[in-house]
C-alpha cells in the first residue's frame, strides 16, 4: 500500500500541484500585474493632472492680480483727470470772478482818484487778475472736453471784453490824466486860475464818473444772463462728474 501511495499517487499528486501553480501563473499573475500597472499609471496621470490643473490656478491667479493692478491704475488715473477737470473748472471761475469784480467796479478797489500812484497801483492788480485769469483758462482748456461748457464759457468771456473790457481802461486813464493837469496847473498857474482849473477838473471827473458807470451799469445787464447761465452749466457738470466717479 505505502509502495502504491509512494509510486503512484504522490507523481500525480504532485502533477495536480505543478498544473494548479501553472494555472496560477499562467492566467492569475498577468491580470494582477496588468491591474497594478492600470492603477499605477492611473495614479501617474492623476499626478499630472493635479499638477497641469495647480499650475493653470497659479498662472489665473497671477493673470487676475495684473489685470486688477492694470484696472487699479486707469482707476486711479481716471479718476486723477476728472478731479483735474473739476479743479479746473472751480479755478477759472474764482479767477474769472476776480477779474470780473475788479474791471465792473467804478470804485477802483477803495483807491484814492486823486492820487496818480494809487491808480497805477490798482491798474497793476487788474493786469495781475487777467493774467491770472489767463492762467487758469489755459487749465480750463486741457482738462475740460464738454462742448457746451467750453462754448458758453467762452462766449461769456467775448462778451465781457466786448461789453467791459475797455471801460475800466478808459477811465483811470482819464483820471491820471486829469491828475497830470492838476499838477501842472499848481506848478505854474496863479492861485486864481489854479481855481478855476481845479472847479473844471473836478466837474471832468464827475462827468467822467457817470458816464463810465452808466456803460457799466448797462454791460452788466446784458452780461448778467450770461454769467448766470454758465454758473449753472458749471454747476450741472461737476454733478456729472462726482455722479459718474
Amino acid at each position: 500500500m505505502e509502495h502504491i501511495i509512494s509510486n503512484w499517487l504522490m507523481p500525480i499528486l504532485s502533477l495536480f500541484g505543478f498544473l494548479i501553480t501553472y494555472y496560477f501563473i499562467k492566467n492569475m499573475l498577468p491580470s494582477y500585474f496588468n491591474e497594478k500597472g492600470k492603477n499605477l499609471a492611473t495614479k501617474d496621470d492623476i499626478k499630472s493632472i493635479t499638477t497641469l490643473v495647480e499650475e493653470v490656478k497659479i498662472t489665473f491667479a497671477a493673470q487676475t492680480e495684473k489685470l486688477k493692478a492694470n484696472l487699479n491704475v486707469l482707476t486711479s488715473i481716471q479718476l486723477g483727470i476728472a478731479n483735474e477737470e473739476r479743479n479746473a473748472i472751480i479755478l477759472l471761475n474764482q479767477s474769472f470772478f476776480k477779474w470780473y469784480n475788479i474791471i465792473s467796479s467804478i470804485s477802483l478797489g477803495g483807491a484814492d482818484e486823486s492820487s496818480s500812484d494809487e491808480i497805477r497801483e490798482f491798474q497793476r492788480k487788474r493786469n495781475m487778475a487777467y493774467d491770472e485769469f489767463s492762467d487758469s483758462d489755459v487749465k480750463f482748456k486741457l482738462f475740460v472736453e464738454d462742448p457746451e461748457l467750453i462754448n458758453k464759457f467762452y462766449n461769456l468771456k467775448s462778451e465781457v471784453l466786448h461789453e467791459m473790457g475797455s471801460y475800466l481802461r478808459e477811465y483811470t486813464y482819464g483820471l491820471l490824466k486829469l491828475n497830470i493837469d492838476l499838477e501842472l496847473s499848481d506848478k505854474v498857474l496863479a492861485d486864481d486860475e489854479k481855481r478855476k482849473i481845479v472847479d473844471r477838473n473836478y466837474e471832468q471827473r464827475d462827468f467822467l464818473r457817470k458816464e463810465t458807470s452808466d456803460r457799466m451799469i448797462e454791460a452788466h445787464r446784458k452780461l448778467h444772463p450770461l454769467i448766470n447761465d454758465f454758473q449753472l452749466c458749471c454747476r450741472l457738470y461737476m454733478t456729472k462728474l462726482i455722479e459718474e466717479k
